[in-house]
């Protein structure tokens, strides 16, 4: 037995209204779809083919928009001199925003690893073109190309590693802050052959010592269970 809640009456389980004040009855047991209509019609549930659908038109539009700046600059530059000088500078520039924004989008989550050797050859790609318009020594086969690709190669391996979960999160980031030591090396060794007529290294050493340090800290607390579960419980890791 339940009582109105204006009046104070006693009611009977299926009785919608009060009888004595006509205050609308709610009453818990009563299944929720015969209290009242829906005010409005329930929206139909989004499939993952509504959601790749949606994600195609949007990215294909803004692709769409991408070329407008390109279109603005090109018309600029040939019409102010005549020629495209400046203007290719300002393409590359995005040609490379786009293809290192837009192909992650396009692709899955899972498979964002991929992209990895696209922005190597894009970086590649760009490094040789202004190796070509700018004037002097080349720089491109000596110096642009070992450098890109080793760093393509340090972070496709790590990429493998963390998404594999090779190794813990510990061990996964000493082998990140070693690759950078390892990459000031190379790095300051091919400036000092290319343009430093061979000298001796300097700065890379004390990055490369750095790396070293806070590595074997990293590995240290990897190899420590107490450590380990107090990070993991402070950082959820």
């Amino acid at each position: 037995m339940s009582y109105c809640v204006e009046c104070g009456v006693k009611l009977a389980d299926t009785e919608p209204n009060c009888p004595l004040c006509d205050t609308p009855v709610v009453n818990p047991r009563r299944p929720e779809a015969e209290l009242a209509d829906a005010p409005y019609p329930l929206p139909a549930p989004v499939t993952a083919a509504d959601r790749r659908s949606r994600k195609v038109s949007v990215l294909t539009l803004a692709s769409v928009l991408f070329l407008l700046p390109a279109a603005i600059v090109c018309m600029v530059n040939f019409g102010v001199s005549g020629n495209l000088s400046w203007a290719r500078y300002a393409l590359l520039g995005l040609i490379l925003a786009y293809g290192y924004v837009f192909p992650p989008l396009w692709m899955e989550r899972k498979k964002l690893r991929r992209c990895i050797p696209l922005y190597g050859i894009l970086s590649a790609a760009a490094c040789f073109c202004l190796n070509a318009w700018i004037p002097g020594p080349d720089w491109f086969f000596t110096f642009a190309l070992p450098l890109v690709a080793l760093l393509t190669a340090i972070i496709g391996l790590l990429a493998i590693i963390v998404r594999h979960a090779l190794w813990r999160v510990c061990a996964n980031a000493a082998a990140i802050v070693f690759a950078s030591g390892l990459f000031s090396v190379y790095t300051e060794f091919l400036i000092s052959q290319n343009f430093q007529n061979g000298g001796a290294l300097s700065w890379s050493w004390y990055a490369a010592a750095t790396a070293l340090i806070l590595g074997g800290i990293l590995l240290v607390f990897d190899r420590n269970p107490v450590i380990r579960q107090k990070l993991r419980r402070k950082f959820f890791i």
